[in-house]
């Protein structure tokens, strides 16, 4: 039985939404930074995430939503979470990021 890696994440772009597929974790974090510089010129004002395959999040993960909302807005766009896992809403209902992230 193989493992499946918990540290490895793949951004893709596809049909106007930014896809993770992956863990967004601390190990994961750094790759994802530089791997959504590209893909934010596929966006003019609203930048959608779906976070459908983003499995086996952490606070680093969050904080990472956290920032690239932040640097979007000082670009002047914003974003947008779809598809956001369970998981993930009680982490940022617990840490009171779900108001900041729009996240239901």
């Amino acid at each position: 039985m193989m493992l499946k890696s918990v540290d490895k994440i793949t951004l893709t772009y596809h049909e106007g939404c930014l896809k993770p597929e992956g863990s967004l974790t601390i190990e994961s974090v750094p790759c994802a930074d530089k791997q959504i510089v590209p893909l934010l010129s596929q966006f003019n004002e609203v930048v959608k995430l779906d976070l459908a395959a983003a499995e086996n999040n952490d606070t680093a993960g969050l904080a990472w939503l956290i920032n690239l909302k932040a640097n979007l807005k000082k670009s002047g766009k914003s974003l947008q979470l779809l598809n956001v896992p369970n998981a993930l809403k009680k982490l940022s209902k617990l840490s009171d990021a779900d108001k900041l992230l729009e996240i239901d």
